[in-house]
């Protein structure tokens, strides 16, 4: 968790909550600013409601904030609230209507995020402060790998003997598409994939015991010897001369 949250004087009682009450953030552009030791720096957090946001685009605001998060390490801003839209693509407010398009909305997130702000939605400031208490263990984890990791098989998918598992295996190849990823199986008649190291070299893999070495292993199937082939090759030359 982030060692303490230094909170703007004009955010309200439900954000100053979370920490220490000081004019720092303002200064970086922010609202709620912490320091993060696994991203070794300063992350900052700017949160606006849409009408808010709106008007700090027109007033200049904004414009000044996002020149103010460069000095940080990672900058923020949460939109609080769902904006409603016209049906020609307007913003609506209760009390008025606001020249404010879906368009330029979406093209100011972009414009955003060009200049390296993260940019967030949130329901209010309750899931405001949900959020920046998710963020704060979030850049505090030692590695993030949800996006490095695939989903592991279920059932008969993953073994060298589905069909279907052999074909996007394949097709993992460049080159090979499903007709032809097809056509290799059927002329193979099987998956002509395999381990080149045996289970023993696998098991001597950190973190690869013998539960795990036995599925990866039934995901390919059992190796082929090079040498097996290089002998009946030597035989058959040897019975032609």
């Amino acid at each position: 968790m982030a060692s303490s949250f230094h909170i703007s004087p004009s955010e309200p009682r439900a954000i100053k909550n979370l920490g220490k009450v000081s004019s720092v953030p303002e200064k970086h552009g922010v609202d709620i600013l912490w320091a993060s030791q696994m991203l070794g720096g300063i992350v900052g957090v700017q949160r606006k409601e849409i009408k808010d946001l709106v008007a700090s685009v027109q007033d200049g605001r904004l414009s000044k904030e996002v020149a103010q998060m460069k000095s940080i390490k990672m900058a923020v801003l949460v939109v609080e609230g769902k904006p409603q839209w016209s049906t020609d693509g307007m913003l609506l407010r209760p009390e008025t209507y606001t020249r404010w398009s879906l368009s330029g909305h979406r093209n100011l997130m972009l414009s955003l995020q060009m200049e390296g702000v993260w940019v967030m939605g949130t329901e209010d400031v309750n899931d405001t402060v949900s959020l920046i208490l998710d963020m704060a263990r979030w850049c505090e984890k030692k590695e993030h790998t949800t996006l490095k990791s695939r989903p592991k098989p279920r059932g008969a998918w993953g073994a060298a003997s589905d069909r279907d598992f052999q074909l996007h295996t394949l097709q993992s190849i460049p080159g090979i598409g499903p007709g032809q990823a097809e056509k290799i199986l059927d002329h193979f008649g099987r998956l002509p994939i395999a381990w080149t190291v045996d289970k023993k070299e696998l098991l001597a893999v950190p973190g690869m015991g013998k539960v795990k070495v036995d599925r990866a292993w039934a995901a390919l199937g059992e190796v082929v010897q090079m040498s097996d082939t290089n002998d009946a090759v030597n035989t058959k030359g040897d019975g032609d001369v």
